[in-house]
């Protein structure tokens, strides 16, 4: 009967405790996943335009900086910009391409977004790369 006892109390512990576990887990688990991964993602001037183009939003914010001082540059023409970094994901109003990235890692909210943004003359030539990171 002791025995059942100790069973009992034991198996009414672990029922209260185990939202907390996992939710311990489920944080742990992302935590070390996103460190891993803004490892893997982290700054790089190593470019590939078909990973560019698959989309690889993570692997995109890791080349970004270097898209955009050393990859387009003024004077390209929107021909040379899309062999390179393929179609837009959108077209602004003002006839800007926008190229979207994903900040690596983990994290439980994220309200961040951008990415490259190109701006063309009326010859359609590159006038601005420029990076519009945002972050909430």
């Amino acid at each position: 009967m002791k025995r059942r006892s100790i069973t009992i109390v034991v198996s009414g512990l672990v029922l209260l405790a185990s939202p907390w576990i996992l939710a311990v887990l489920w944080l742990g688990g992302g935590t070390v996943y996103g460190q891993v991964e803004k490892w893997y993602f982290s700054p790089t001037d190593r470019f590939s335009a078909a990973e560019w183009q698959r989309p690889n939003m993570k692997y995109r914010y890791a080349v970004l900086d270097y898209v955009a001082t050393k990859v387009v540059h003024s004077g390209m023409t929107m021909t040379e910009v899309e062999r390179l970094l393929g179609t837009p994901d959108f077209v602004t109003d003002k006839g800007e391409w926008q190229y979207e990235t994903k900040r690596p890692g983990w994290h439980f909210i994220d309200f961040s977004g951008g990415g490259l943004l190109i701006e063309f003359d009326a010859d359609q030539l590159v006038v601005k790369v420029s990076q519009n990171l945002w972050v909430d």
